[in-house]
């Protein structure tokens, strides 16, 4: 039986409940993909409420963003239209 997650406890169970259906496999509208898609709905509210991550800060958004694509911040300026652009806080 699905029930809100209100503890630690039922948290890990749920996390292991779910674990269990993606190892397993389940074919898409039957009775487990409807089980492992609300579990995975109350253990995403239940981790939002006990460990929320807060957004970062945009400077290291965009640089860890540019880290990503192979850029640096020369070519920012590029695109951006600036002769130098300086990402600090």
């Amino acid at each position: 039986m699905i029930k809100p997650i209100r503890t630690e406890e039922e948290y890990d169970i749920a996390l292991s409940q779910l674990h269990g259906f993606i190892r397993k496999g389940y074919v898409e509208n039957t009775p487990e993909a409807d089980e492992a898609e609300v579990l995975s709905i109350l253990i995403h509210a239940y981790e939002e409420e006990h460990y929320p991550i807060p957004p970062p800060h945009p400077v290291e958004a965009i640089k860890f963003r540019l880290e990503q694509m192979g850029k640096n911040e020369e070519e920012l300026s590029k695109i951006l239209g600036q002769e130098k652009l300086w990402l600090k806080f």
